[in-house]
Formats: C-alpha cells, sequence, structure tokens
C-alpha cells in the first residue's frame, strides 16, 4: 500500500471517529449501530484487522471520553462479509470466461472456494493481470473440501456464468 493511500485510510478513520461521535444520527434500521460506526469498524479491520478493531475503538472512546457502544469482533467481521457479499454482482452469462480458482482459504473449521473471473475480450495486453481486472463470480464456504463438494460448488459457478466447464 502506497504511503499516499495510507495517508488517505487514516484520514478516512479520523474523519469517521469524528462522525461516531455526534449525537444527531441513530442506528440504521434493524442493526444496532449507526451507519458510521459500521463504516469506521470496516475501515479499521481493513487497518489492523477484525480481532483488534472493538480494543481500537475502546481506546479512543477511552481517550476522547465517548460514551459509546463498543461492537464486538463478530459484528465487525459480519459487517465486513457483509461488504464482501456487496461486491458480488450479477455477472454476464457469456461462454469465454477464464476462471481463477482458489480453494485454499481456510476461516477455524469452514473452506471458502473462491472463483475470480476475467472475460477472454477483457484480458489486458501488454500487462500482468491484476486484482482489479477481475471480477468475483463466487465466494462459497462450506465444512467439507472433497471433489465431489469442490464440484459442486464449481457447478454452481458454471451455471451463474453461463460457462460449462466438463
Amino acid at each position: 500500500m502506497s504511503q499516499t493511500h495510507e495517508a488517505k485510510e487514516r484520514n478516512s478513520v479520523c474523519i469517521s471517529l469524528y462522525l461516531v461521535r455526534s449525537p444527531d444520527w441513530t442506528n440504521l434500521p434493524g442493526h444496532q449501530f449507526r451507519a458510521e460506526m459500521i463504516c469506521l469498524g470496516c475501515q479499521l479491520s481493513l487497518l489492523i484487522g477484525v480481532r483488534a478493531v472493538p480494543k481500537v475503538i475502546e481506546c479512543f472512546a477511552a481517550a476522547f471520553d465517548l460514551r459509546i457502544k463498543i461492537p464486538s469482533r463478530d459484528a465487525v467481521r459480519n459487517w465486513s462479509c457483509r461488504n464482501g457479499v456487496a461486491i458480488l454482482r450479477e455477472t454476464d452469462r457469456q461462454h469465454d470466461w477464464v476462471w481463477m480458482i482458489d480453494h485454499s482459504v481456510q476461516l477455524g473449521r469452514m473452506f471458502v472456494l473462491v472463483v475470480l473471473g476475467i472475460r477472454l475480450d477483457e484480458l489486458p495486453v501488454g500487462s500482468a493481470l491484476r486484482r482489479e481486472d477481475m471480477t468475483v463470480l463466487g465466494v462459497m464456504p462450506t465444512t467439507l473440501r472433497d471433489k465431489h463438494e469442490v464440484a459442486r460448488q464449481i457447478d454452481e459457478v458454471a451455471s451463474s456464468t453461463g460457462r460449462r466447464w466438463r
């Protein structure tokens, strides 16, 4: 991460901390926290990890005498996961998708199959493939990691993209 990008992230976190202090806003409907706290939790989790977020917010709350509810690390993890799900979008049903599949991600007892894709006509010419070039086609957690489960998950992605893989 470049220094200017890190500085922007820190400024964004500082602005969010300021907004969290404002008593004028109410919680989001169906949530225990305001949008500003959810935003702060997600931003901090990118910088310091999910587990440290509640402690950092607690330190700032004590330092600035803020009387705010501190989110748990599970709440921050759920917010981050929901943001990830929001990134997933309807994909074009075409047969020219090139996939990059990773099924080595493990979270506790859960295994996660991640499928990124790019259309053949969108492949960059003369430069390396970057994450920004790819589209998230699937993020599928499971407790199993056998060939039948992986095949089922890949079938699911194939049906959403229109690509046949067998």
